[in-house]
């Protein structure tokens, strides 16, 4: 497991808002303290981390899936309470 203090990147939600944006400090907390709390949860970290850099780098690159990320995110948010 991480060290607490460091913090990975958020890589899709760095790429559409800013890597110091307020809804990558919410994405990380809830991993931090929801999602690695279950081994299902820290399962889909693993996958997370596989496989989004890769949509992170065509997302900075694609204004239609930039603005979808920021829409599925922002639902996201909306859902777990936090926007």
């Amino acid at each position: 497991m991480r060290d607490a203090a460091e913090k990975p990147n958020c890589f899709i939600a760095g790429a559409v808002y800013g890597e110091y944006s307020y809804e990558v400090f919410v994405l990380r907390d809830f991993r931090d303290n929801t999602l690695r709390n279950s081994f299902f949860g820290r399962a889909f970290i693993s996958g997370y981390y596989a496989l989004s850099p890769g949509i992170a780098r065509i997302a900075k690159k694609n204004k239609s899936l930039k603005n979808f990320l920021r829409w599925l995110i922002r639902g996201f948010l909306r859902i777990i309470g936090k926007y």
